[in-house]
């Protein structure tokens, strides 16, 4: 009799303590739903670090293109639309530029002859649509510019 009470002891045992099968199957499907959801967000971090870090090599660099730009456009005749392309470092970039308004200096008044002196138009405002690429990544930039005549190409006007 004693075996008997001793495994009906030990089989109470086993179901108060013991997990069933349901109970595990469950206890997996929410470990998995939580380990797939800390994957995709571990990816998705990842993929926005990439992305993130190609836009901040863009930006990196996007005042010395514009300065090249500036040159390019200042030492060229002044007509338009003009466009170009280059590379900077590991940045390709193009650029299209369009006349906003052209505008001579202030009138200047003389004053031991009592004459005012016209100008000539000699500044540019301009339009410049910029686009760098670099790998997979592309951006765009919309952004004026003032060129001038150099100072042996002003001339006085008539009024």
């Amino acid at each position: 009799m004693n075996r008997i009470h001793k495994a009906a002891a030990v089989e109470s045992f086993k179901r108060q303590f013991a997990f069933t099968l349901l109970e595990i199957l469950i206890a997996m499907t929410i470990f998995f739903a939580a380990a797939t959801s800390g994957l995709l967000a571990y990816q998705n971090a990842m993929s926005s670090s990439l992305k993130a870090e190609q836009v901040v090599k863009l930006l990196t660099y996007v005042e010395s293109v514009q300065q090249q730009v500036f040159e390019q456009l200042q030492s060229s005749p002044q007509t338009f639309p003009q466009q170009g392309e280059g590379r900077f470092m590991d940045i390709q970039y193009s650029w299209k530029a369009s006349l906003a308004k052209k505008g001579p200096p202030p009138d200047d008044y003389d004053a031991e002859t009592g004459v005012v002196i016209y100008y000539k138009p000699r500044f540019s405002l301009v339009d410049i649509e910029l686009v760098l690429q670099s790998d997979s990544t592309e951006r765009d930039f919309h952004y004026q510019e003032l060129l001038w005549l150099p100072v042996a190409e002003r001339q006085q006007a008539s009024p």
